[in-house]
């Protein structure tokens, strides 16, 4: 027993140690190869005005992703969800749960403060990951079909593009298999009863957590969590508003380097984009320090944009973040005090 705590003590340092150095060592890496005057160069004419729009696609993105989540969970429990909640508690969570690995903490405060507000824990976890799983198709979906157009801005053949060529489509054809076996079971009926296999385990999960779903309330079963998929309506709407999401995140980068003075041609961000985010979303550093901006010099840097603009279009990208994280405090703060207390969560 002992053998076995010192085993998971040391990889508990371990992986803190890669969490919170690999972005330190990234960043001296980064920085012992950019000419600070050319950089500063490139701060000094930026565009103030083209600045803020590119700021201001950040919110954007966020207020898509709330209305995406607001739709999951309408289609989940079978009742309108309002809106104001879906983005006020989509805002806060990303003010929680942005520096914690993968987002994490962001994703369990929405379970916990919708399963507090609407009785049930179990169908919120699907929810959540029929989300993850949308977002992820929408992001295959983007980067596999800009992937011709982004080869033709290329400056030079490259491996890694090559590479990324190789597992968009290999994702793409995984997804699409992923789609027709859900078809499948849902035709056959077999989803009902092979959530109803693993429904068990996870409200004993939750009920270990402390989040028991409300015995008086309605209890849809798990499998109800899947509706987003199976039905017309809330799978369009839930696909459409992830590929907004990208979109929209594609268009703060495209003004973003239109405002420092090294514009891109749109279909670059729109490819771009999407792989940045899955990118962000793996638990390897702390809110994406380091990866971030060492993702934006070697990618950006296919089409030959300079080491020094490619940086400062990832601080433009890091502030636009800040923006949503402050946005979700004051909504977090505001939360607090009507309710004489720090939050729901």
């Amino acid at each position: 027993m002992t053998d076995g705590r010192s085993t998971f003590s040391v990889y508990r340092v371990a992986k803190g140690v890669f969490f919170f150095g690999l972005p330190i060592v990234i960043l001296a890496f980064i920085f012992t190869r950019i000419d600070f005057s050319k950089l500063l160069a490139v701060v000094s004419r930026t565009h103030p005005g083209l600045l803020a729009l590119a700021l201001l696609t950040a919110p954007l993105s966020v207020v898509m992703g709330g209305w995406r989540w607001q739709c999951l969970m309408s289609a989940s429990l079978g009742r309108p969800i309002p809106f104001g909640f879906a983005l006020r508690h989509y805002f806060i969570g990303l003010a929680l749960g942005q520096f914690s690995p993968a987002g994490a903490a962001w994703d369990i405060y929405r379970v916990v403060v919708a399963g507090k507000q609407f009785g049930t824990y179990r169908v919120n976890v699907v929810a959540i990951l029929v989300e993850k799983f949308v977002a992820l198709a929408a992001i295959v979906a983007l980067v596999a079909v800009f992937c011709p157009f982004f080869r033709q801005t290329m400056v030079q053949p490259s491996a890694v593009f090559a590479t990324l060529m190789v597992a968009a489509y290999a994702a793409l054809v995984v997804i699409l298999a992923a789609d027709l076996v859900f078809l499948v079971f849902l035709k056959l009926g077999a989803l009902a009863w092979m959530t109803s296999a693993i429904e068990s385990q996870v409200s004993r999960l939750l009920s270990k957590a402390g989040t028991a779903d409300d015995p008086a309330a309605s209890r849809p079963a798990l499998w109800q969590g899947f509706r987003p998929l199976a039905e017309a309506r809330p799978a369009i709407a839930v696909l459409s508003l992830s590929l907004g999401v990208q979109i929209a995140s594609a268009l703060g980068g495209y003004l973003a380097f239109r405002a420092i003075g090294n514009p891109v041609p749109f279909v670059v961000p729109l490819f771009l984009a999407p792989l940045l985010c899955f990118l962000f979303m793996l638990p390897v550093s702390l809110g994406s320090i380091g990866i971030r901006e060492g993702a934006y010099l070697l990618l950006f840097g296919l089409v030959g944009v300079p080491a020094e603009a490619a940086l400062a279009a990832s601080f433009i990208d890091f502030f636009g973040m800040l923006i949503n994280q402050a946005i979700g405090a004051a909504l977090l703060l505001h939360e607090g005090r009507s309710k004489g207390r720090a939050g729901p969560a």
